[in-house]
């Protein structure tokens, strides 16, 4: 099963609450923590470090802080496919174009078409899991 981080900011959990739940109802599995007060950035990302290390996955909320902004690029640093949500301002798309797997909006029709590049994550990742259990055996 494909693991998901949401990196969001607490400027964002309407958006950010909307997508884990409808990820969760997809079958994925989905770290997501939503900040409440101010926090000190280094430890909270230490703290959640291991949830990254572990997904395939990461999911940024835009427009990001800066904890989520350090999250998303140590994920993509990583390896990991990194996708944007939400709502991006003009002459962003531009610049981040080169970093992002695929950026979605909040309709409806590009909430589905993130689960698709989803869910076809999830076959290449079984498809690669297969392949090295054959060539292992």
């Amino acid at each position: 099963m494909l693991k998901i981080y949401l990196a969001a900011s607490y400027k964002e959990e309407g958006w950010a609450r909307d997508l884990f739940e409808k990820l969760i109802c997809e079958g994925f599995a989905v770290s997501y923590f939503i900040d409440v007060k101010p926090i000190n950035i280094q430890n909270a990302f230490i703290e959640r470090k291991e949830d990254i290390d572990s997904a395939d996955v990461c999911i940024l909320i835009v427009p990001p802080g800066r904890l989520v902004c350090m999250e998303a690029g140590y994920a993509k640093g990583r390896g990991k496919k990194l996708y944007y949500f939400g709502g991006l301002f003009p002459g962003e798309q531009e610049i981040i174009d080169g970093f992002a797997d695929g950026m979605y909006g909040p309709q409806k029709r590009e909430i589905d078409k993130l689960i698709a590049a989803l869910i076809q994550d999830d076959m290449e990742k079984e498809q690669k899991s297969r392949r090295m259990d054959t060539t292992a055996g």
